[in-house]
């Protein structure tokens, strides 16, 4: 499993559980089984972008805060199209720093 992959994977399932919704709900909004929702939140799943961008609407969250190694609650919106510099920024120096190490 990569790091990127285990990124995205425990934001989905934060973002999920702050919609209120069960695995099965999200399974049935991407067309896909509990178990790949399971593997996907676990991060043994590789990601494409068009992927990303339909669980991100789905779950009313901007794309970019699923890429984001932050602690802090992603933050449900209607405005999630726009991430803030701030969020791009904090995203770009992570991922810089662990494809240097």
């Amino acid at each position: 499993m990569n790091e990127i992959n285990r990124i995205i994977g425990i934001n989905i399932k934060r973002a999920r559980e702050a919609n209120g919704l069960k695995q099965d709900a999200l399974a049935r909004g991407l067309k896909c089984s509990k178990p790949a929702i399971s593997m996907m939140e676990s991060g043994q799943i590789d990601f494409s972008i068009s992927r990303i961008e339909k669980i991100a609407s789905i779950l009313n969250v901007d794309t970019f805060s699923l890429f984001s190694a932050s602690k802090q609650t992603i933050n449900i919106n209607s405005n999630r199209n726009h991430a803030s510099p701030d969020l791009i920024s904090e995203i770009i120096t992570e991922l810089c720093n662990r494809l240097s190490r």
